[in-house]
């Protein structure tokens, strides 16, 4: 029997959460814990088919990282089972259950109308969970939905906030974002450090915007803006002062968000 046609079987019609709602977000623990670590590790050493079934098998049973990969093959299209609409429900369950990733992934299917209607409001409260989790990515959506009132209330003290979280994991066009919203502010020297990470990140834009603090500040202002950079790298960024030529863009609206902490 092909592959589609077990997990058809299996799984029967698709059976899509109707809000999506963010609820009762309950993290595994005790004997659930130890079962995720040990598919974790189950799945890690198996070909793509038979990893896709113990997936199945193990989302079922409720583990959470096997209902964040099985979200996660459904929603790339890993061994041609591209399915948004089952995406959202596995993603779903392994959100709830405090998945960074699948919370991440499940609020960039809403918000981009993938597997279901376009949900501005629940792609907000999905992103700002993962990234009150720490997912950089999500940080910087959280921050750009409310810096341009995109499907929520238009905040820019919480925008530059969320600007600050990534940017504060070296997230390129957070720094740039942090950058703009600095010289706005007349923050001319912390403007010019984060503009240094932007353009290391090669954010377009950034380059620009040294060009025109350097004519604003004295040398004085330049070498302290300069050393205030330096440090910045070292503390938020160092992956973009090593690796020469900066780095590529950054998606961020991509989804496939992989936690390779759980491999």
């Amino acid at each position: 029997m092909a592959l589609w046609d077990k997990i058809k079987q299996r799984l029967g019609g698709a059976k899509p959460a109707s809000a999506w709602a963010v609820r009762d977000i309950v993290a595994p623990s005790g004997p659930l814990l130890v079962a995720e670590q040990a598919f974790c590790q189950q799945y890690n050493e198996l070909a793509t088919e038979p990893a896709f079934e113990l997936c199945l098998e193990q989302a079922e049973a409720g583990i959470r990282a096997a209902q964040y990969f099985t979200g996660l093959f459904f929603d790339s299209g890993n061994a041609g089972l591209q399915d948004f609409v089952r995406a959202r429900d596995f993603y779903y369950r392994a959100a709830l259950q405090d998945s960074p990733e699948a919370q991440y992934n499940l609020a960039t299917l809403l918000m981009m109308g993938r597997g279901g209607d376009q949900d501005l409001a629940q792609a907000f409260a999905w992103y700002q969970c993962a990234a009150e989790n720490g997912i950089a990515q999500a940080q910087f959506n959280c921050g750009s939905m409310l810096d341009e009132g995109y499907g929520v209330k238009a905040e820019p003290g919480q925008a530059r906030h969320w600007y600050q979280a990534a940017a504060r994991q070296g997230y390129p066009q957070a720094c740039q974002n942090m950058a703009a919203s600095c010289y706005e502010a007349n923050e001319f020297t912390e403007s010019y450090a984060w503009a240094m990470l932007a353009a290391a990140g090669k954010v377009d834009g950034a380059d620009q915007l040294l060009s025109l603090l350097a004519e604003q500040l004295s040398r004085e202002d330049i070498n302290a803006a300069k050393q205030c950079g330096d440090e910045y790298f070292a503390l938020y960024a160092p992956e973009l002062r090593r690796q020469e030529g900066g780095v590529a863009s950054f998606d961020p609206n991509a989804t496939e968000v992989v936690n390779t902490t759980l491999l």
